[in-house]
């Protein structure tokens, strides 16, 4: 890849451009407050929901890494406009999964600090 790659996203008749280097330091800054988030739990003794725990990180890195290979697939010289809009509907619906993954990590996060158990 070279650096000036970009992803453009279509929304409302305006493109977005982002390079890969802005999506890739938006993830590293997103993982890194989970990351942080987790670590301060686990230092002040609280006791995270496994359940919650679980889902959160299947969706997230789960999510990510079918996205990662899913984008793989985009091509308009390869595919067709009914199967690349059959994959756009496949990539949002999984955002939207990751989006949710994210509401259970805030509330893992409000149960471990409301739930006196240590």
């Amino acid at each position: 890849l070279s650096g000036d790659a970009v992803v453009d996203l279509n929304i409302k008749d305006t493109y977005f451009v982002m390079s890969y280097l802005h999506i890739t330091i938006l993830l590293g800054i997103f993982f890194g407050i989970m990351g942080l988030g987790y670590w301060i739990m686990q230092k002040t003794a609280r006791k995270l929901s496994p359940v919650l725990t679980l889902g959160h990180t299947l969706l997230t890195f789960g999510g990510t890494i079918v996205i990662i290979f899913l984008s793989q697939l985009y091509s308009d010289d390869v595919l067709e406009y009914r199967l690349n809009n059959t994959l756009d509907t496949t990539i949002k619906l999984i955002i939207l999964l990751i989006i949710f993954g994210q509401l259970l990590f805030a509330v893992n996060m409000i149960y471990s600090l409301v739930n006196k158990r240590g």
